[in-house]
């Protein structure tokens, strides 16, 4: 199956041509950021894009709102305003949103999953046992 991704099979969906001509790459791709050990690995563990994958998701929630917005105004050019837009929006979402959100969440549920503290007497009779 893996060659017909590569020759072309005209019985399989053209999608998977590409699903399965691409399996390869993006297996050894994954081998090689999986063992941080590559220059690429060092780049992309650096802060900044460090950052950049933490606001990805604002990114592209926010990234079409904005393409729109600007292609409703007839702004040019298009690329790079909403490219600009987008990434400061994204990264305040991220600091002043998210991340608050994250913090509220994560200290709730740790609350809830604290195992309540043993006293004396209990510590007592799980040594008896």
């Amino acid at each position: 199956m893996l060659v017909t991704g590569f020759i072309g099979d005209a019985h399989l969906p053209q999608a998977l041509h590409f699903d399965v001509g691409f399996l390869p790459f993006w297996t050894i791709l994954i081998f090689v950021f999986a063992h941080e050990r590559g220059i690429i690995s060092k780049l992309l563990g650096r802060r900044p894009f460090v950052f950049l994958g933490e606001i990805s998701f604002s990114f592209y929630m926010l990234h079409q709102l904005v393409i729109r917005y600007i292609w409703h105004y007839g702004i040019k050019p298009v690329a790079p305003i909403a490219f600009t837009i987008t990434l400061v929006g994204s990264a305040a979402l991220f600091l002043l949103y998210e991340e608050n959100m994250r913090k509220l969440v994560r200290n709730k549920l740790e609350a809830k999953l604290v195992w309540p503290r043993k006293n004396k007497d209990t510590v007592l009779a799980e040594e008896a046992f």
